[in-house]
């Protein structure tokens, strides 16, 4: 289950030469700014500091000092004005989406000038549950990516997405870093309250 790094590549070149949607992951890839420029974007961001917690706990990265793993915030910072101030992107918290798929859809649904029967959003978010998502990657072999869902075995962390994992993960040190790193974002987002 799950396909190779190549042929993750191949799939993103596939999406940008026919497809009506691209899912554009900007920590993996350079986004193509030309053509966010002119689509629907649905912005989805996350707390800096359940992205540095993620990290933290992927065997892959644990050993990695703060600033090696400072890059990714970093950029999801830049990038959040990015497609805030110039896409007109709908602006999803990451946290918001998972404690209430259903609004999240609607939402989504709303902005796509979509239909969105109550059946339909149950549909939706039953497809997207964390519980199934969890089942998804449970089965993948390391550097596969399922082609259905673009989930890779590394997606699902030990902090398994929670929210505000950053609390029992981050050492306090790392916390305030990444708070001085991406102040302005964190602020505009309403992160900093939380912290």
């Amino acid at each position: 289950m799950g396909t190779s790094a190549p042929q993750v590549d191949e799939h993103l070149r596939q999406q940008r030469n026919g497809s009506k949607w691209r899912v554009i992951k900007v920590h993996e890839y350079e986004p193509p700014f030309d053509i966010v420029r002119k689509a629907k974007v649905i912005y989805t961001f996350r707390n800096p500091l359940d992205v540095m917690a993620s990290f933290r706990r992927l065997p892959r990265y644990s050993h990695l000092p703060w600033a090696h793993l400072a890059r990714y915030p970093r950029q999801m910072s830049r990038e959040y004005f990015w497609m805030k101030r110039r896409t007109g992107a709908l602006m999803l918290k990451y946290e918001d989406m998972i404690t209430d798929i259903p609004r999240a859809v609607a939402t989504i649904a709303r902005f796509l000038q979509l239909g969105h029967p109550p059946e339909t959003v149950g549909k939706i978010s039953a497809q997207v549950d964390p519980a199934r998502l969890k089942i998804i990657t449970d089965g993948m072999k390391p550097g596969t990516m399922d082609p259905d869902t673009e989930l890779r075995a590394s997606h699902i962390s030990a902090t398994k997405g929670a929210p505000n994992a950053w609390k029992t993960v981050l050492p306090s040190d790392w916390v305030k870093r990444t708070e001085i790193l991406c102040e302005e974002m964190m602020v505009d987002a309403g992160y900093l309250a939380d912290s």
